[in-house]
């Protein structure tokens, strides 16, 4: 069974995985994602590019959903634990 995860990105991140550059995506493990992936089996991410009108979608398959204790080696250089998608083959 097919499970989406929706996530928005700024037109920066969305294009950078677009290109194949960017193959992980993160989320700090604060409580709303933890309870998000605590409790769901996503099979796969769908990105929106913004929150704008008819806004560019693509769908990828999901490898693996992990947590990382110190995200300072992420795009998101922070110190706390950080979920880690990591992203497969690109569907549509």
């Amino acid at each position: 069974m097919i499970k989406i995860l929706n996530l928005v990105l700024t037109d920066f991140w969305f294009e950078q995985i677009k290109s194949g550059i960017k193959t992980h995506e993160y989320r700090v493990a604060k409580d709303y994602w933890v309870t998000r992936f605590q409790n769901n089996n996503y099979t796969h991410v769908q990105f929106q590019k913004a929150y704008r009108k008819n806004a560019e979608k693509m769908i990828f398959e999901i490898k693996s959903i992990n947590l990382i204790q110190n995200g300072e080696h992420t795009d998101l250089a922070v110190k706390s634990p950080v979920f880690d998608i990591e992203l497969g083959k690109h569907i549509k």
